[in-house]
């Protein structure tokens, strides 16, 4: 009776001055151009770097047996170049209407639903500023459960839960922190 997530990390950097450290993915080593300038993680406005984390998305739709799935966009939050994360709005929809697709084929699949949720930082403004509108994905029926949260080193407990209640108040979009 329990049901089974995997949570993948939409972008994640440690030790950038360390080129060579082993935490560091093939395509962060391979491709230094798509890094972003703090080189913890790399820039989601270069379509090939959508396209590996999509890929990812798929083959766990694909392979496992999966009652839900979490994209964690929280736990390194910076997804585009300073200046131009407002580009990232419109890119973030299309790439969250890809994922949403990939769990509709793998419920078809399992014969069962397939929840999507995203953990986004904890204010909806400052995850929209920085391209990710959970808001916006939930109102297109993307989303499942948006997770707002604070990123690992925080003290921050007080996270907006009845703004993220209010904005999302006309889907059946649940909050958690």
């Amino acid at each position: 009776g329990i049901g089974a997530w995997i949570s993948l990390r939409m972008n994640d950097g440690h030790s950038p001055e360390r080129p060579e450290h082993p935490c560091h993915s093939t395509i962060w080593k391979a491709n230094p151009q798509w890094r972003l300038t703090s080189g913890y993680g790399l820039d989601y406005e270069q379509s090939e770097v959508r396209q590996h984390y999509l890929n990812l998305i798929r083959e766990v739709c694909d392979r496992y047996d999966i009652d839900g799935l979490e994209l964690d966009f929280q736990r390194f939050w910076l997804y585009f170049r300073p200046g131009r994360e407002h580009n990232g709005n419109k890119l973030m929809l299309n790439f969250m209407e890809q994922a949403r697709a990939a769990t509709r084929k793998a419920e078809q699949r399992l014969g069962h639903p397939v929840e999507l949720a995203v953990r986004v930082p904890g204010n909806p403004w400052t995850a929209r500023r920085h391209g990710l509108d959970a808001v916006a994905w939930a109102r297109a029926g993307l989303v499942d459960l948006v997770v707002a949260g604070s990123f690992w080193f925080s003290t921050n407990s007080d996270i907006p839960v009845e703004t993220w209640k209010g904005l999302l108040k006309e889907t059946d979009v649940q909050v958690a922190v």
